[in-house]
């Protein structure tokens, strides 16, 4: 768990660090990272078992007055 945070702290510098370098007056960003398991069921019965793995990554970046922002998830 402290890996993945310390993983996921160095991708959001990274990701401020180019805006930065890029031109940017001030940058914004967050990631998250979600794992986990989806059971259903129907008539006391296993119907599906779901596995998950989400990460997303969003950006805004400022220049003077303007401001621009993207993200993306897999």
């Amino acid at each position: 768990m402290q890996q993945q945070l310390a993983e996921i702290q160095n991708i959001v510098e990274d990701v401020l660090k180019l805006a930065k370098d890029k031109g940017a007056t001030q940058a914004e960003a967050s990631m998250s990272k979600v794992e986990g398991i989806a059971v259903s069921s129907r008539l006391q019965e296993v119907e599906t078992v779901e596995f998950t793995n989400d990460v997303g990554l969003g950006i805004t970046v400022y220049h003077g007055k303007k401001n621009g922002w993207s993200s993306i998830a897999h």
